[in-house]
C-alpha cells in the first residue's frame, strides 16, 4: 500500500541531474536554478583541479624515486 501526499510522483527520487535541476527550479524559481548550475560547475572545476594536482604529485614522486634509484646505481668515475 502506498499513500502519497501532494501530487502523484512528487516525492519520487530524481533519476538524472537534469531532473534535480528541474525540480529545484519548480520549487525556488529560475534564480535558484542558475545558482545551483554555477555551484555544480564550480565543484566540477575544483574536482578537476584537485585531480590534476594529485596526478602531478604522483608523477613528481615517481620521478624523484626513479632519480634516486638511478643515482644509487651509478658508480663514481675517477
Amino acid at each position: 500500500m502506498r499513500i502519497e501526499l501532494g501530487k502523484p510522483g512528487e516525492f519520487d527520487p530524481p533519476r538524472t541531474p537534469e531532473e534535480i535541476i528541474d525540480r529545484l527550479e519548480q520549487r525556488i524559481g529560475p534564480k535558484g536554478r542558475i545558482i545551483f548550475e554555477n555551484l555544480v560547475r564550480e565543484v566540477n572545476r575544483l574536482q578537476a583541479e584537485h585531480w590534476l594536482e594529485t596526478a602531478g604529485m604522483a608523477r613528481s614522486g615517481k620521478s624523484a624515486r626513479c632519480e634516486a634509484q638511478s643515482f644509487g646505481r651509478q658508480t663514481p668515475s675517477n
